[in-house]
């Protein structure tokens, strides 16, 4: 008798073709983020926009472009197939960039053009992104998942650094003096990336049968149930946090080495480009970490990590300073992305991931924009000068310090974080002159039953 099942042999060789797929895409996807996403504030800047405009291009499109993709799983399930929407969105964010095209052929582009442009650009990347997920958990077994996921990211980190590569040629195009026609050509590469990307996406197998019919809209009950679990709660809560911090500072990077430092337009690439570079090598070594120790442990190190680097960032001015911070940096950014890729596919149903993950977004946009404006309130308060940046380095830091605190509610096998704040606290306290009482403090802290840090769990 013949069966209609895919034989071992058969599913081998398509498992085989999507991930050879699944990586061709993400390194194309790769190149054209590197050419197009991280050009838009260098491009309002050539166009004239202030630094504090410039710094905003990258977070209030996302914001209603975050807006916009909750009508993802509505989508999704009109079109019926997970691989049909996912890669007529990355068709329709490949034309995004044609507007930003025309705008450096013509020399000129108002602000609120740009902003929709790239708001376009964002919501087809958001409202591909939560379905994309599911999808690839139905295309890569679990067995594999984590070492696939290393190696996966390094070809994508490669594909940024790549794209990224080609604002070298901005760099020429400012020396000849046509900047602005220089974007064309970048962006143009970004877009013939996006294509190929869009032709890898839909030549892929389709999501398991029956995934797209398990798909629920993000009504307020559906969100109460997703949401009711502690560690998913927990686990999105500590990324906005995260996230809130960061972009205090982030949007504000490229302004303030092109403004501020007078780096070229090859020294702001550089400096963007060694993270991913750093990242490209280090992440299998991270994903093997991560299948061996688990994620926790791993994004424990990086969130650790990325505390004071941040802060370090306006002591010195050299070029060679903050590439070698950028280095460092990278192997932080590397356990804290991995890990947290990992557990959302951990913590989160595949069933549930869509409806989850677009809320998600609409959070995180948030999360991005309200940490945005901060940071741009504080450089129009403070001055839009180095001491403005100092505030925005210090305040970024403390405030990824904090969120520490949640991870710790999350999983706090990773660190005795309380524990052990408090008595750093104390003990701090306790050395200021007139502070010998607090001795007895200590001692009631250290008699209070707590188990002391095991430092050999930690190492």
């Amino acid at each position: 008798m013949t069966s209609n099942q895919p034989q071992p042999g058969s599913r081998a060789r398509r498992l085989r073709r999507d991930l050879r797929l699944l990586t061709t895409d993400g390194a194309c996807w790769a190149v054209m983020s590197g050419a197009a996403e991280w050009q838009f504030a260098l491009f309002a800047l050539a166009i004239g926009l202030s630094e504090v405009m410039a710094g905003l291009v990258g977070t209030v499109p996302l914001f209603v472009a975050a807006i916009l993709q909750l009508v993802t799983p509505w989508g999704v399930r009109k079109v019926g197939s997970i691989r049909r929407w996912v890669w007529c969105c990355a068709l329709v964010q490949a034309l995004a960039i044609i507007p930003l095209i025309i705008g450096a052929l013509l020399g000129a582009m108002p602000w609120w053009a740009v902003y929709a442009a790239v708001g376009l650009f964002n919501a087809a990347q958001f409202a591909s992104a939560p379905p994309w997920q599911a999808w690839f958990t139905s295309l890569v077994p679990s067995s594999i998942r984590a070492p696939f996921v290393g190696l996966r990211n390094r070809f994508v980190q490669a594909g940024l650094a790549a794209g990224m590569l080609a604002s070298l040629f901005l760099e020429y195009g400012a020396q000849q003096g046509w900047a602005l026609m220089a974007f064309v050509g970048v962006f143009g590469v970004a877009m013939v990336a996006r294509l190929i990307s869009t032709a890898c996406l839909a030549a892929q197998s389709d999501a398991e049968p029956g995934l797209v019919e398990r798909l629920e809209l993000p009504t307020l009950a559906v969100i109460r149930r997703h949401f009711s679990d502690r560690q998913t709660r927990q686990l999105l809560l500590y990324m906005l946090a995260f996230f809130f911090a960061v972009f205090t500072v982030a949007p504000y990077l490229v302004p303030y080495m092109r403004i501020q430092l007078g780096f070229d337009y090859w020294q702001v690439t550089t400096v963007l480009a060694v993270m991913l570079g750093v990242k490209a090598a280090v992440l299998p070594l991270v994903g093997r970490m991560a299948k061996k120790h688990g994620s926790f442990r791993v994004l424990w190190f990086g969130a650790i990590a990325t505390v004071p680097l941040v802060t370090l960032w306006p002591l010195n001015d050299s070029f060679w300073y903050i590439l070698t911070l950028q280095a460092l940096a990278a192997l932080a950014w590397a356990c804290w992305e991995t890990a947290t890729f990992l557990l959302v596919f951990d913590i989160i149903p595949a069933e549930r991931r869509t409806p989850v993950l677009t809320i998600y977004q609409l959070a995180q946009a948030s999360a991005f924009l309200l940490g945005s404006l901060l940071g741009g309130a504080v450089l129009e308060l403070v001055g839009v000068d180095r001491t403005g940046y100092i505030v925005l380095f210090v305040a970024s830091g403390g405030m990824r310090f904090l969120a520490l605190f949640i991870l710790a509610g999350l999983e706090p096998s990773g660190l005795d974080l309380r524990h052990r704040t408090g008595r750093m606290l104390v003990r701090g306290v306790s050395l200021l002159p007139g502070a010998g009482l607090l001795g007895r403090s200590e001692g009631t802290i250290d008699r209070s039953g707590e188990e002391p840090f095991d430092r050999s769990d930690s190492e």
